[in-house]
């Protein structure tokens, strides 16, 4: 909820138009009004709610933030296929059963389709591959 009314309050910087002449905060502010709704409505059925939730394991939340942030990192770095495959292999990490094959199989051919759909398709400014003498 707190994301959802952080956008809809930075909404309300933009022009919010009409209904048949939407402006370029419409979208936005409807979509995180929406988003704010739904997250009350979560909250509430939440506090009726006596069930105790399980405990959150600390493991996977970390490989999967770890992940993301090296991927950031290491996209300008080393390009979007290195960059993609090393997000696939961390984030494996976090699940206990995952094998290693099938996970390596699933971040190279993972990488090579996001590289050419986003890269290549849709024109996306990020390099594939390292850049030498950068």
């Amino acid at each position: 909820m707190t994301v959802a009314l952080f956008a809809l309050l930075e909404s309300f910087d933009y022009g919010f138009g009409t209904l048949t002449r939407p402006g370029p905060g419409f979208l936005p502010m409807v979509y995180s009004g929406l988003m704010a709704l739904l997250g009350l409505a979560i909250l509430l059925g939440a506090w009726r709610d006596d069930r105790r939730l399980p405990g959150t394991r600390v493991w996977p939340v970390l490989s999967v933030t770890v992940a993301l942030l090296s991927w950031i990192w290491l996209v300008p770095r080393a390009g979007f296929f290195v960059a993609t495959v090393t997000l696939i292999v961390i984030s494996a990490t976090a699940h206990t059963g995952s094998r290693p094959l099938p996970v390596l199989i699933l971040a190279v051919v993972s990488a090579i389709l996001g590289g050419l759909l986003f890269i290549w398709v849709f024109g996306v400014p990020l390099p594939m591959w390292w850049q030498f003498g950068d």
